[in-house]
């Protein structure tokens, strides 16, 4: 695939019925670092405990780490969980073709309190709910290398962007996938009152399909404590579009970064969506 200096790797325009299911099926392996982190790793107010890092040399995703040191990761190409101590060493690992949901937790259980973890408080419940999937009762994870690869090499030139824009911005959050809605996001503060709260705020990131999108796509929101005018009259963008009033911010579609772009130019529409969003924002929300 062809490749730029920034390490942006070639999108296929195309995102099909496969894909998506493949995509699901990484978004429900994700689920047992999230209920790792859940019930094994203390709690933080913003449920920060449950999210995890991305690691895109290797396609992996890293959850945070347990009071023992251990720490459970998830091989998004393979699909298959690894489980590693403090010197990032591999214990153990589960691979998740041919098993379902309940039944690679309770192995996942097993091995967790074998290498040291205390797994009294292990249970199969979250704290909120996902899209139904036929993995989490009685049908197996299946592994379609090639449409797992294409949702990984998504979510690696995803990083690559969003990782730019966050090191730019003061205070920004970490880049970091939330695994409800399983998308790779930051958070960008904006203003904050005279009591030292935050007032405004822009997110950034990248989505899997949902409700509102049936593909994936990469998304510039904002909030604010107070009522905002004139968000409804921004500027139109010249790559992605304004989804206000229906939802607050932008978003550029999977479709939208043509296959007939080069890698350079996909880099550059994307860099462009997120540059011009986030100015227009900004501009909007600090007056």
């Amino acid at each position: 695939m062809a490749q730029q200096k920034s390490g942006w790797k070639h999108q296929s325009g195309e995102f099909n019925a496969e894909m998506k299911d493949a995509l699901q099926q990484q978004h429900n392996a994700a689920q047992f670092l999230a209920l790792v982190g859940r019930h094994l790793v203390p709690q933080k107010s913003d449920d920060s405990n449950t999210n995890m890092q991305f690691i895109p040399e290797s396609k992996f995703v890293l959850g945070n780490a347990m009071p023992e040191g251990l720490r459970l990761g998830l091989l998004l190409n393979e699909l298959e969980l690894v489980i590693i101590n403090e010197k990032l060493e591999t214990l153990s690992s589960i691979s998740l073709a041919g098993r379902s949901q309940p039944k690679v937790f309770a192995e996942l259980k097993k091995i967790l309190h074998f290498e040291g973890a205390k797994t009294s408080t292990f249970i199969n419940e979250l704290h909120y709910e996902l899209p139904d999937h036929p993995v989490q009762h009685s049908e197996s994870f299946k592994k379609d290398a090639q449409s797992l690869a294409y949702n990984s090499l998504l979510r690696s030139n995803a990083e690559l962007v969003l990782q730019e824009i966050a090191i730019t911005m003061d205070e920004a959050e970490a880049v970091r996938i939330w695994p409800h809605h399983f998308d790779t996001g930051s958070f960008l503060p904006i203003l904050f009152n005279k009591e030292g709260d935050l007032s405004k705020s822009i997110g950034i990131g990248w989505a899997i399909p949902d409700s509102m999108v049936d593909e994936p796509y990469f998304y510039i929101s904002f909030w604010s404590a107070d009522a905002t005018e004139g968000m409804e009259e921004l500027p139109a963008l010249k790559s992605g579009k304004w989804m206000m009033p229906a939802w607050n911010g932008a978003i550029l579609e999977h479709s939208d970064i043509s296959e007939s772009l080069s890698s350079d130019e996909q880099y550059k529409l994307v860099s462009d969506f997120f540059e011009k969003g986030i100015k227009l924002l900004k501009h909007s929300l600090s007056h």
